[in-house]
């Protein structure tokens, strides 16, 4: 949540293209932030318009007469996710417009699309924890990382494995002294 997300735009089986043009609708809770040049098409060719607020048009074109056939990405779009977003899924559609996808014969490609979703997901400020020795009167405690926000102790600087207190405690050694 409030970080930006690159969503690559891809393209697998390629059997030509000399123009493409597809509209991207997107999730209310992703701001456009801009997009980076895939490998398929040449930086001069490849234009992203927004249209509407949650709505893209990208359009592609060859710089000669010839099909472009590499398959690869054709562009990264950038999305920033709002701070306010809750956590969930956010839509990401893509339709080809038909009229606008020819190949240099001027025939029309036909393609098939598959749409994509991001997860969004809190990402935890992770606060470190350092050991504590046990005592023979008092526990100590292994080290640990916790995120205030969730109210979760991990075991890992990464925040991958979820643990508690208990789990980390270490006892006492209630040493006894004769005297």
């Amino acid at each position: 949540i409030g970080a930006e997300v690159k969503v690559p735009v891809t393209i697998e089986n390629n059997g030509g293209l000399f123009i493409a043009s597809f509209t991207v609708n997107y999730d209310a809770a992703l701001t456009y932030a801009g997009f980076e040049i895939g490998d398929v098409f040449a930086a001069d060719n490849v234009y992203v318009t927004e249209t509407a607020d949650g709505e893209l048009v990208l359009y592609f074109e060859a710089l000669d007469v010839a099909d472009v056939t590499a398959n690869g990405t054709l562009v990264n779009l950038v999305f920033a996710i709002d701070e306010e977003a809750a956590e969930g899924t956010a839509a990401i559609s893509i339709t080809a417009n038909a009229d606008d996808c020819i190949n240099a014969a001027g025939e029309n490609v036909v393609f098939a699309v598959a749409n994509g979703s991001l997860v969004i997901a809190h990402e935890c400020d992770l606060e470190y924890n350092a050991p504590v020795e046990a005592s023979c009167h008092q526990n100590g405690m292994q080290e640990y990382w916790y995120c205030a926000d969730c109210d979760v102790v991990y075991a890992d600087a990464d925040g991958i494995i979820v643990t508690n207190r208990r789990n980390l405690t270490i006892p006492a050694t209630a040493e006894i002294v004769y005297v």
